[in-house]
């Protein structure tokens, strides 16, 4: 199953035409099965030439007991935990969304550009 997001949009207790103004929520269908990583605080001292290799190949290698991956710039990394789009920065495109079509539920895309992300219309609901 793919995970999706939805942008729930209902107008605030301060609304008014002139001057709109809504409350947003962003919604995960299934949270732990959302992709995403995060960088790894722990110790790596222990990792090898070979292990950095294989994590940047895609492979998993288990560093104090835990599954990491290696991403350039930011080392080594570990699954993020929870939806990592609903815990990023979404709210700017999330207004937009809302001035042009008003309350309701839509569902979103996520967009990634290294660590930066957007939420655009999913297509189907433009």
């Amino acid at each position: 199953m793919t995970t999706t997001h939805t942008l729930n949009v209902a107008h605030s207790r301060w609304h008014n035409e002139d001057d709109p103004d809504f409350d947003l929520k962003l919604t995960c269908s299934d949270p732990a099965a959302c992709p995403g990583w995060t960088e790894c605080i722990g110790d790596h001292s222990a990792a090898t030439d070979e292990d950095v290799d294989n994590g940047i190949d895609g492979d998993e290698v288990v560093l104090h007991g835990v599954a990491h991956g290696y991403h350039y710039g930011y080392g080594w990394t570990v699954p993020f935990k929870g939806c990592p789009v609903v815990e990023n920065d979404w709210v700017d495109e999330a207004r937009d969304i809302a001035r042009d079509k008003g309350p309701g539920s839509y569902r979103v895309d996520a967009e990634w550009d290294d660590e930066c992300m957007t939420i655009t219309l999913a297509e189907d609901q433009s």
